[in-house]
């Protein structure tokens, strides 16, 4: 069994964990020209890597926490098998399908200042047309919706499966003892439906720690950096200034978060109940 596992454990080492021990070595070792100091020591005092950092922990917190409540809805309200509700389904599930590159096309084509139907409905109404993507605040909220649209499907089918596991027995018996529908959701559904909110949670945290394709079309973390996230950093570290050990650490410090978010989750999440 050994021999036969070799090879795979081989192609591991060298294409996962080489990777991450090159990445720590450079993060960690010495920086060029500034002994004994070290890249990460470098970045924890740098303005920009504390403000994206910041940006990046409250866009998790936030994507997270509305990817759930707008997941859960979706699924509450879509569940059952009509037609009506298996086509709204497929329009809400939809753009986890498509290209996010044609997503991020699309954004563009809305929020544009001349030809977007954003500024058409706002000139329509007799408003000035607004440079959506130029200005911090509508940028940032531009993406994030972006982010929270392109994920709803999943979640929302995540939430699903989680609601067809709930024995019906146990609704059934709540009802003969006299709990309504809202009072078994919030004390019968939702505690059981754990197991389904802690992978809705981790599933978020997944797709927001990996969102950056959207700011290198849409924003390229502009305006003023106020879109620029931590993986956007290390993109520009790595890519367009060649600063491997700067990018090396910033790739270590964003697993660390991660890794702490997650692990946060895994206790919130964890299942009280068992049935």
């Amino acid at each position: 069994m050994i021999v036969l596992a070799a090879p795979f454990m081989a192609l591991l080492v060298v294409f996962a964990y080489g990777p991450v021990l090159i990445a720590a070595w450079q993060g960690f070792g010495p920086a060029a020209g500034s002994l004994p100091a070290t890249p990460i020591v470098d970045l924890l005092s740098r303005s920009d890597v504390i403000a994206s950092t910041t940006r990046t922990v409250a866009f998790l917190f936030v994507k997270i926490a509305l990817n759930v409540v707008i997941g859960l809805a979706f699924a509450l309200a879509l569940w059952g098998e009509t037609p009506l509700k298996r086509f709204a389904r497929s329009l809400v599930l939809l753009p986890t399908f498509i290209s996010i590159v044609v997503l991020g096309v699309v954004v563009i084509f809305l929020f544009d200042r001349e030809v977007g139907l954003a500024n058409l409905v706002l000139s329509t109404m007799g408003f000035e047309r607004q440079n959506w993507l130029l200005q911090s605040n509508s940028a940032q909220v531009i993406l994030f919706g972006f982010s929270i649209w392109r994920d709803q499907g999943i979640v929302m089918f995540i939430f699903l499966a989680g609601l067809s596991a709930v024995p019906p027995q146990v609704l059934e018996a709540a009802a003969v003892d006299g709990a309504g529908t809202v009072r078994s959701f919030f004390t019968i559904t939702l505690p059981l439906m754990i197991r389904s909110t802690g992978f809705a949670m981790i599933f978020s945290l997944y797709a927001g720690a990996q969102f950056i394709a959207p700011i290198l079309q849409i924003t390229k973390g502009g305006p003023q950096a106020s879109t620029s996230v931590i993986p956007y950093l290390i993109y520009q570290e790595a890519f367009e200034y060649f600063d491997y050990q700067s990018a090396s650490a910033l790739s270590l410090m964003f697993i660390v978060v991660v890794l702490v978010m997650a692990a946060a989750i895994g206790w919130l999440a964890r299942p009280k109940w068992s049935y």
